[in-house]
């Protein structure tokens, strides 16, 4: 799966994998999992901090470049919030764009009488939700489907609950109020993606602006001190195994989220 995604960096970047090209990149996939496995040596194949600290999440999960869903660093700007959501106990959690399953099976695990529900259009990424919402005991409480849309929001209970979504530039299609209108009631976590739709973040804001309280969080640098798992790596491991690898076309992702909240209070979605 790395030696994939690297593969596909390389050709994106226009370079030809010639022989040398070939061996430097098996040597980075080679050198990315004797830093896993040093990982797990240490704390297990288990979330080790962060909102899903002990989730199970073992080494042959979906994502490419596990480490920093392994240590806890992966998205550390959300963190904050994800810990705010888990606090207000929503009874339904919709996923679009659910790939392994680290939000959907780690807010399962996470609030026990939460149900689940993700989406993703990739078959191997559905059924490796399934099997991490197996792994960790939540597999009750967690339905896996396909595409997503505003039609298929609609049929669901969205009002009151969270929704997170993460689905590649399809942002304006699928919260789609006109068509959802329970959305309008939702709290809602959307990973920005203006690398696909330039302006798509300024027309969400103009879309949602009356209804939420909205929130752009920016991405952050990451310290290797704050997780004490890496201190006996080397300063270039660590900072290999804290980059997400936010690129497009060669070039680095400034990423973005927001944090929408709706203005009226929701039908009362807090567990008894």
């Amino acid at each position: 799966m790395i030696l994939s995604a690297l593969f596909d960096f390389a050709k994106a970047s226009g370079r030809r994998l010639t022989p040398g090209l070939y061996a430097w990149l098996r040597s980075r996939v080679n050198r990315y999992e004797r830093m896993k496995r040093r990982v797990i040596r240490i704390q297990g194949a288990c979330v080790g901090a962060g909102p899903f600290k002990g989730m199970q999440y073992p080494p042959c999960a979906i994502d490419g470049r596990p480490i920093p869903k392994l240590i806890g660093s992966y998205e550390a700007e959300l963190h904050a919030v994800i810990e705010q959501f888990i606090s207000e106990k929503y009874r339904v959690v919709i996923n679009v764009g659910c790939a392994e399953g680290y939000y959907a099976v780690g807010l399962a695990y996470a609030l026990p009488q939460t149900w689940v529900i993700g989406f993703d259009m990739a078959h191997r990424a559905r059924l490796a939700c399934m099997n991490l919402a197996h792994l960790n005991g939540v597999s009750d409480r967690v339905a896996v489907a396909g595409t997503c849309s505003a039609e298929r929001l609609a049929c669901l209970p969205i009002h009151g609950a969270l929704i997170i979504c993460d689905c590649e530039g399809a942002e304006l299609e699928i919260l789609d109020p006109a068509k959802a209108p329970g959305l309008y009631g939702s709290t809602m976590l959307v990973e920005l993606h203006d690398c696909f739709r330039p302006g798509l973040t300024e027309r969400l804001i103009a879309r949602f602006g009356g209804s939420h309280r909205i929130t752009i969080i920016d991405a952050s640098p990451r310290k290797a001190e704050d997780y004490p798992v890496l201190a006996g790596f080397s300063p270039p491991d660590q900072l290999e195994v804290l980059d997400e690898k936010r690129i497009l076309d060669g070039k680095p992702i400034r990423q973005q989220w927001a944090v929408m909240r709706p203005k009226a209070a929701p039908v009362e979605h807090a567990s008894a």
